[in-house]
């Protein structure tokens, strides 16, 4: 489902961090819709079977966003993480 914003204290998601596992050949691509809108391939890679690799999306201010892993061969998602902010109401010059 959608991931969005409605939290207190202006806080934002600067970043979501995946760690995914994929077997050697496996293909994956990481995407990312905005707001309901088109998805945008954010990363994508052939495992070589050697472990881990760490994705980073920056989904950028909005209000709502969604991340789709799709692929072909295995790929296990190890673990999924937001990152939070804080941000201001107001203007950095006071304006």
């Amino acid at each position: 489902g959608d991931m969005g914003y409605d939290t207190p204290h202006h806080k934002y998601v600067s970043r979501v961090v995946l760690r995914l596992e994929p077997e050697a050949g496996a293909e994956a691509t990481v995407s990312l819709s905005r707001e309901g809108g088109e998805w945008v391939t954010e990363y994508a890679f052939t495992g070589t079977g050697d472990g881990i690799k760490t994705v980073e999306v920056r989904p950028r201010r909005c209000a709502s966003f969604r991340i789709k892993v799709e692929g072909r061969g295995k790929c296990v998602l190890r673990s999924l993480t937001s990152v939070w902010e804080r941000c201001s109401t107001v203007s950095p010059r006071g304006l």
